[in-house]
């Protein structure tokens, strides 16, 4: 039997563990917020935007009326729709994983690429068997179900 000496008095070992959970998620958030940065758009052509970056491959540029309304506006009708299509969500992310390995692809192919048919025909019908299948969840460590990320969104 396991030493629960350690265990503090009032709490459970499942109530630890989901508190260890919950701080592990947080310090993940934390450390990919400490990739993003911020910064003005300020070269010749620029026309005051404010750009995102460490998201993605390139940054997100917006005016700053566009940030506002997307901090004020947006998450709720964000929520809406993630809440809405979150096995439609699920079953792409699941789908594109399925397309990838079955043609042993690195990236999705560009629309201009030889390889782009048959990455499609096998995204639809791994889409189709990933909506049937609930239990089909793709392999990514960056994909997050839409619940968990519902619930950590505050």
């Amino acid at each position: 039997m396991a030493n629960n000496s350690n265990i503090p008095a009032g709490k459970s070992l499942a109530e630890l563990i989901a508190e260890n959970e919950a701080l592990t998620a947080k310090v993940k958030l934390l450390e990919s917020a400490s990739k993003l940065t911020i910064s003005v758009e300020s070269k010749k052509y620029g026309q005051g935007t404010v750009s995102l970056s460490g998201m993605q491959r390139f940054p997100l540029s917006l005016h700053p009326a566009q940030w506002a309304e997307l901090f004020t506006v947006a998450p709720g009708k964000i929520r809406d729709y993630m809440e809405k299509n979150a096995e439609h969500i699920r079953a792409s992310a699941a789908a594109s994983e399925y397309a990838l390995e079955s043609l042993k692809l690195a990236k999705i192919p560009e629309k201009t690429d030889a390889t782009r048919k048959a990455y499609e025909d096998a995204w639809d019908k791994a889409y189709t068997l990933a909506l049937a299948d609930k239990a089909i969840m793709p392999k990514n460590k960056k994909f997050r179900s839409v619940p968990d990320v519902l619930a950590s969104w505050k």
